[in-house]
């Protein structure tokens, strides 16, 4: 090892000359050093100094500061400093942040915390590890006898590649994270139990925007996704942007399918028990997809 003692007087000359760019990393970094010097009590203070900085490297450090909180034993403190990560909203550690969370408490026999806490990882979705929040959360909700939740929360993991395949399916030039980081925000509207079954990239009329139409187990949803071209509207720290066009309840709607259109049209009559239901149409520029949504339609 090389000259730690150095290195810790150098983070704590930068931390007190208080630079707004530099000091919070350098409380980052004497954090992660002093942890692993073995000293815990420094690494605290000085995670909690990175916080108080309330700057970019804040989120990490409270990431960091709770899981080393909960080694300690301090599960109130690791509470506290997991829900703080999860509170400045950045998506390479609030994901994480909210599953260590829902360990924690689940482990506490907090199951309606760790539920939620597991949702709201589901939601945020994680771009620095692959998170296993679903699978926790299914066999959270297995152990409570909730079958329809546990199997909708599994399904979760579908729902990046239906989406995927949706796009490829028009051969759209996006990239490849596009349909997996648009993907949390799917699985955040969808109700207890619901299951996605059919994605389909489609162009509504009027004012041809594009989207998603997506059939579930008990919906027909159309979803615009925001991450493109303005990708800048989906901070996981602000409200999510109107992204949902409409959501209609299967059991309430009616579809018809005009053939003779130069693109099929899927007309959408909802409004159930209304003399003067209200319509949808919509364009698909792949009939193949029209025709097997149809399909899962007629069957109810």
């Amino acid at each position: 090892m090389g000259d730690t003692s150095g290195a810790v007087a150098a983070y704590q000359r930068c931390i007190t000359l208080g630079d707004r760019e530099s000091a919070p990393a350098a409380a980052l970094d004497l954090g992660l050093l002093l942890e692993r010097l073995g000293d815990t009590t420094g690494a605290v203070a000085a995670y909690r100094r990175c916080i108080e900085l309330d700057r970019s490297s804040a989120s990490m450090a409270a990431e960091f500061l709770g899981r080393l909180l909960e080694h300690l034993g301090d599960t109130s403190g690791a509470v506290a400093a997991y829900r703080r990560c999860i509170g400045f909203g950045d998506r390479g550690s609030a994901p994480a942040a909210a599953e260590f969370l829902g360990l924690l408490l689940e482990h506490q026999g907090d199951t309606a915390g760790a539920v939620a806490a597991y949702r709201t990882a589901i939601r945020l979705g994680c771009e620095r590890r692959k998170t296993d929040a679903s699978d926790r959360l299914a066999d959270l909700l297995e152990a409570q006898g909730d079958q329809v939740g546990a199997r909708a929360a599994r399904a979760h993991r579908d729902v990046p590649g239906k989406l995927e395949f949706a796009l490829d399916d028009v051969q759209h030039n996006y990239g490849y994270l596009r349909s997996r980081q648009f993907a949390p925000h799917v699985v955040s509207v969808l109700r207890h139990g619901e299951i996605v079954e059919e994605v389909t990239w489609v162009r509504q009329e009027p004012g041809f925007q594009d989207g998603y139409l997506i059939l579930t187990s008990q919906r027909l949803l159309m979803l615009r996704d925001f991450h493109y071209p303005d990708n800048r509207a989906c901070r996981a720290d602000g409200p999510l942007p109107a992204f949902e066009y409409f959501a209609f309840d299967r059991s309430g709607i009616t579809c018809t399918v005009d053939d003779d259109a130069k693109s099929p049209i899927l007309t959408v009559r909802y409004g159930a028990g209304s003399s003067t239901p209200q319509v949808k149409r919509i364009a698909f520029r792949h009939p193949r997809s029209l025709r097997y949504l149809t399909e899962l339609l007629a069957q109810g």
